[in-house]
């Protein structure tokens, strides 16, 4: 597409989308006020902007016959940044995430003072559950629990999706 194609193209994009307003604006100031939406119509037809009418909704026809202005559109709440996110965020949770961030290292005992009493409390659990629990990134719970399990402090059931996790037998 050549440069004057592409600006025919989109003023024709942006008149098409005026186009209604104007018809119905310049109808308003030459109707009468007792005219019926037949003759609205009519005289849309006899300037050949029907068409650009068909999908004008019933409120856009009445804002613009009553020279009513739309109300401005609401522009969508502007999300929190992830600098404010991280301010307010206590040390050690990653703001994006709203778990513990990877800069916090846990010890082999700490991993296993949070997770085996994670799962000694629930019988067995998943990896999913144990990221819940823990609010730790996948990685992380995958890192410890597997640690955990080469210790023998937890036993691994099953492979894949189906895998969960039980508190080792201690003889």
């Amino acid at each position: 597409m050549n440069g004057s194609a592409g600006y025919a193209a989109s003023f024709q994009r942006h008149f098409a989308a005026q186009l209604p307003k104007t018809i119905l604006e310049t109808i308003a100031t030459e109707a009468e006020d007792d005219w019926s939406m037949e003759q609205i119509f009519e005289a849309a037809e006899a300037v050949g902007a029907m068409d650009a009418l068909a999908t004008t909704t019933l409120e856009e026809i009445a804002r613009a016959l009553l020279g009513v202005q739309a109300p401005a559109p609401q522009r969508p709440a502007r999300a929190e940044s992830v600098h404010a996110r991280a301010r307010a965020t206590p040390k050690g949770v990653d703001p994006r995430r709203g778990r513990a961030s990877s800069g916090e290292r846990l010890s082999p005992e700490a991993a296993a003072e949070l997770i085996v009493p994670i799962v000694a409390e629930r019988g067995k659990a998943t990896m999913l559950e144990i990221e819940e629990a823990t609010k730790m990134g996948r990685r992380k719970v995958r890192f410890h629990v597997g640690r955990l399990v080469k210790a023998g402090r937890l036993v691994r059931h099953g492979m894949g999706r189906g895998t969960y996790y039980t508190v080792a037998d201690e003889d």
